[in-house]
């Protein structure tokens, strides 16, 4: 295999390179500990395949990346990717963004602090150009930081995710993702998108927002004549979505979630809508969803015990409590800032 710098002194100089599963190796999150051998190799598994398919995308789409990122590199890629939850359309349009951009290589920097230093192959990212921090459009000019300045953190917290679900939820007429921005004071047009995206997949937002709601340049749909239907339930492939009275009880679940930035261990995400199990494991609402939907395998993958969406218990701010002593998997699901913390 060749080195970074070997690779692109091939062929005169040209950008011919390929991101290898070995590469990215090191950055996979560990296992979690004081789990059954079974669901060990379960949840590895998962991961191995996610990273896999999230490679071959890179590989793919490298060409694409560069036009809009000269200086990346397919390791910095691969985290663009991860980052827009492999949306390739979204990292085109994010990869425009020098503030994202900075993100991607500032989280390179960090998780490879914390890997093996003998398993990473040697790539240090392109040092950004101070051309490269140039503003490209009124968007980020709110936002906008220059190389010597302090990164904000682009994460939501817990208190500002439910003031944007606030937001959405009272809009009665079309509404720019800039005015969006500005009333979420210091959040990107971009960053209000993905998490809208986010929460809209989880089933915490609807999803008719996005077309009568957020608009640019075409006009907003008259939804008027379908005033009258109190929800709807739709089929996109395989999966099933109701708009309606379903999602607003999702939506208020999702604003009272005691476990906020707390990580599901099967999707390694953080959990929108946690739910605990009858025998004590709690994932996000949307993967034991997932999970139990075949009733020929509707079974809790780290205990193997039979469990059906009626016995999951969802947890709030109000009977956390009461339930917190059940959790087994309450240290394995705790987010690495948390645990720094409780360690000082």
């Amino acid at each position: 295999m060749y080195s970074s710098d070997e690779t692109r002194d091939i062929e005169n100089d040209s950008e011919i390179y390929v991101l290898t599963y070995e590469e990215v190796e090191p950055f996979i999150p560990p296992d979690p500990e004081n789990v059954d051998e079974g669901v060990r190799d379960y949840i590895r598994q998962n991961k191995r395949n996610m990273v896999k398919r999230r490679v071959a995308r890179v590989n793919s789409l490298y060409d694409e990346f560069s036009l809009f990122w000269p200086q990346g590199t397919p390791i910095l890629f691969y985290f663009a990717l991860e980052m827009c939850k492999d949306v390739e359309i979204e990292v085109l349009e994010r990869l425009q963004d020098p503030v994202f951009i900075r993100s991607v290589i500032e989280r390179f920097e960090t998780l490879k602090k914390g890997s093996s230093p003998e398993k990473i192959v040697s790539e240090k990212p392109s040092i950004l150009n101070d051309d490269d921090f140039e503003s490209t459009d009124d968007e980020s000019d709110e936002n906008f930081q220059t190389p010597t300045e302090k990164t904000k953190s682009h994460h939501f917290t817990q208190e500002e995710t439910k003031k944007f679900i606030g937001i959405i939820s009272g809009l009665t007429k079309p509404t720019s993702w800039k005015d969006i921005s500005k009333a979420m004071h210091g959040k990107q047009q971009k960053e209000c998108k993905a998490l809208y995206k986010r929460l809209n997949e989880e089933g915490v937002l609807e999803s008719s927002f996005v077309t009568a709601n957020f608009t640019k340049t075409e006009p907003a749909e008259d939804l008027s004549q379908f005033s009258h239907i109190k929800s709807l339930f739709f089929v996109c492939g395989d999966q099933r979505s109701v708009v309606g009275p379903q999602n607003m009880k999702m939506k208020e679940y999702a604003m009272s979630n005691p476990l906020f930035n707390y990580i599901d261990m099967l999707t390694q995400e953080p959990m929108i809508v946690p739910a605990l199990s009858p025998d004590g494991y709690v994932l996000d609402y949307s993967t034991w969803t997932r999970l139990l939907k075949d009733k020929d395998h509707n079974t809790n993958p780290f205990t193997r015990n039979i469990v059906n969406r009626r016995q999951l218990i969802i947890l709030t701010t109000e009977n956390i409590d009461q339930y917190r002593h059940m959790i087994i998997n309450l240290e394995e699901m705790t987010p690495p800032s948390l645990k720094n913390d409780n360690e000082k």
